[in-house]
């Protein structure tokens, strides 16, 4: 039908086909008509395998579309996953000089823990030292004063 109506407007100009009355061109193209008529039904097989061709062919062009698309999803995944990559390498690099640094902290920190519980206990004996040498004297003669 779009193939009957492209042809009838080529023949007739749009005014021509506005202004005129009902089946006033038919005379002039009713052979047109029936000539289509007869082609469309005498290969009407073969034009429903043109048709079944025409939806295939559109399929695969459909399809062609949609894979082009897959394949530049891809294609960016594929960068996006090499940024990732790179991004995982740097991290595991910081990720061994935070473990180097943590250590070194931390051992800071024992020795500075050690340092202050030895100032601690040498404070400590210290004190009990001038204790005992306030109560005893500082030559520690507390034993001798009771015996003699």
């Amino acid at each position: 039908m779009q193939q009957i109506q492209e042809e009838f407007a080529k023949q007739n100009r749009f005014r021509r086909i506005s202004s005129a009355n009902a089946y006033a061109m038919d005379k002039s193209f009713a052979p047109n008509f029936r000539s289509a008529l007869h082609y469309y039904n005498v290969n009407h097989g073969t034009l429903k395998q043109e048709d079944k061709v025409k939806a295939l062919m559109a399929k695969v062009e459909d399809m062609k579309d949609v894979m082009g698309r897959n394949i530049q999803l891809s294609m960016k995944r594929a960068g996006n996953l090499e940024r990732m990559l790179s991004k995982s390498d740097d991290l595991q690099v910081d990720v061994q000089v935070f473990f180097r640094n943590s250590k070194k902290i931390k051992r800071s920190r024992q020795r500075k823990y050690w340092r202050v519980y030895a100032t601690i206990v040498a404070v400590f004996f210290c004190v009990v030292y001038l204790l005992v040498a306030l109560a005893c004297g500082f030559k520690m003669h507390c034993g001798s004063s009771i015996e003699g």
